[in-house]
């Protein structure tokens, strides 16, 4: 009984690889089962977007910059450990779309998830991330995201056809699920939204990762984990830190992207893998983030933490799907909002009603998973 898993699982990001892990994680452990991640290499040369020159220019003096300093080349190296050391992966490496085509790997079943497998401004309907390799194998998903409120005609024409032969369909937002209720499927799959694979482990199995860290802060800390790719969380992120260095005494820790606006002192982390992430959100003192999965791994070590959202949630509602579930949206701060009283983002959001609804949240994401998997003849649950 073999499951294969297509998804985003070489992106230089922590909250890529460890979604990976955790679906495979989770699965090997719950069924009797064989499951790789298939070693499909995104983005490739097919998949290369159009950029004005600017972009362009831009573009190569980052990476020269990178190679001068070699600090993507560390930081590589790093993931490149966690996928060997963490990762079950299919014999072939796959770096094209006509060579996964011609060299189809053989699974009982495909599961395409989790993350933002179907976003159509960033992955152009790669129809690897539907499975499109295997067009009479058995298909489900689980915490797949279009990432996007709407499809324009062409998107959800394409997406609907490749969604055709899946069975079972899981996505991680309200939005995802609202497109796909308004499309003709012809095996009427049941489709559910469903929690980040992430949720599904416990946070003991995070903390021995976290605790093969390289790099350690001495001094209690603030992790500020800034990522503007979606949308700019700023003013509203250096109001945050700019409030926290006059009240508290504590070291702030940035990793993310440049273009913040905060001034103060901070200690960048220019080298770190997902262990070091781990690391960083189980000790900082609270978590800033406009991350979805730094929000995830807040919640998974309970951390006190504050989310930075995008203005217009309907572009994006990865963040304010989970926060609504939870009934944590006072825990967050639009783009553009001031900061009045930071000490209450200190204290515990992890009441007895959070801890209940995330309790469900992840029961019934694991009855949804556990549903497609045995309805399939796939898996046998261990227990």
């Amino acid at each position: 009984m073999r499951i294969g898993i297509i998804t985003l699982h070489r992106i230089i990001n922590p909250g890529s690889a460890l979604q990976a892990y955790a679906t495979q994680k989770y699965i090997q452990s719950t069924f009797d089962c064989k499951c790789e991640i298939i070693d499909y290499v995104f983005p490739n040369n097919g998949y290369k977007p159009k950029q004005s020159l600017y972009k362009e220019i831009r573009s190569l003096v980052r990476q020269l910059r990178d190679l001068l300093f070699r600090n993507k080349l560390r930081e590589k190296s790093m993931y490149e450990k966690f996928y060997k050391d963490y990762f079950i992966m299919s014999r072939r490496r796959y770096y094209n779309d006509e060579d996964l085509y011609q060299n189809p790997p053989s699974y009982d079943l495909i599961l395409t998830g989790s993350d933002q497998v179907w976003n159509p401004k960033t992955l152009y309907g790669c129809p690897i991330m539907y499975g499109a390799f295997v067009p009479n194998g058995k298909k489900i998903s689980y915490g797949a995201s279009f990432s996007v409120s709407q499809l324009d005609e062409d998107e959800y024409i394409h997406s609907e056809k490749l969604l055709a032969d899946y069975s079972f369909i899981g996505v991680r937002e309200t939005s995802s699920l609202k497109i796909l209720r308004t499309m003709k499927l012809p095996l009427s799959p049941i489709v559910s939204c469903t929690c980040d694979p992430t949720l599904l482990l416990a946070k003991d199995e995070y903390h021995i990762i976290a605790e093969r860290s390289v790099r350690k802060v001495k001094k209690d800390f603030v992790f500020a984990y800034f990522l503007n790719y979606a949308f700019n969380p700023e003013p509203a992120f250096s109001r945050v830190l700019v409030a926290i260095e006059k009240k508290y005494d504590y070291n702030i820790v940035f990793k993310g992207c440049d273009h913040y606006q905060y001034k103060g002192k901070m200690k960048f982390e220019q080298n770190y893998g997902p262990s070091e992430f781990l690391w960083l959100i189980e000790n900082a003192k609270i978590v800033i983030t406009s991350s979805f999965h730094g929000l995830m791994f807040s919640l998974i070590f309970r951390k006190p933490f504050i989310v930075v959202c995008p203005e217009n949630c309907e572009k994006d509602s990865r963040l304010t799907d989970v926060l609504r579930t939870l009934n944590l949206e006072n825990r967050s701060l639009s783009a553009n909002s001031d900061v009045n009283d930071i000490e209450f983002y200190f204290s515990s959001p992890y009441s007895e009603q959070t801890e209940s609804l995330l309790a469900d949240y992840i029961e019934e994401s694991k009855r949804f998973l556990h549903m497609a998997i045995t309805t399939n003849n796939i898996g046998i649950n261990k227990n």
